[in-house]
């Protein structure tokens, strides 16, 4: 289980609109700047992180900057630095899980309703209807 909870997660970095090129840099390491590379759309990079919450900013071009259309927050000293949380392998694992279940609850729940609906039909219906067409005798308990 520590396994599970202590093994890093790969993370995507991704940004647009850099001319000549794009870094990235948090709290995982010190805001020491890492290469994202140009692949023909955007600048892309993946980086092992541990589970945890980390801020970070991009570097686009030597300017350090923020991407506004992810989450962010102000570190206190006037800086705004988006904002990540790397879940544990176990925690997602747990999660998945936890889907799956209400999935199959979900399946099992219209299997009853469609059995429900079925069974309406004959609801307001005697049920000595049927034995008369069935031309037995209700009498003789078969």
């Amino acid at each position: 289980m520590t396994q599970l909870t202590d093994e890093p997660t790969s993370v995507e970095f991704t940004c647009n609109g850099a001319e000549k090129s794009v870094q990235v840099a948090g709290t995982w390491n010190n805001w020491a700047p890492e290469d994202l590379q140009f692949n023909g759309d955007c600048w892309s990079g993946f980086i092992s992180l541990l589970p945890g919450t980390f801020q970070y900013k991009y570097i686009v071009d030597g300017v350090w900057l923020h991407d506004p259309s992810q989450r962010w927050a102000d570190d206190g000293k006037g800086n705004i630095n988006n904002v990540i949380t790397v879940e544990s392998k176990l925690v997602m694992f747990l999660r998945q899980k936890k889907i799956a279940e209400l999935h199959q609850t979900a399946r099992r729940m219209r299997k009853v309703q469609a059995e429900i609906r079925e069974l309406k039909q004959w609801l307001g219906t005697p049920w000595h209807a049927e034995v008369q067409n069935l031309k037995l005798d209700p009498k003789a308990g078969v």
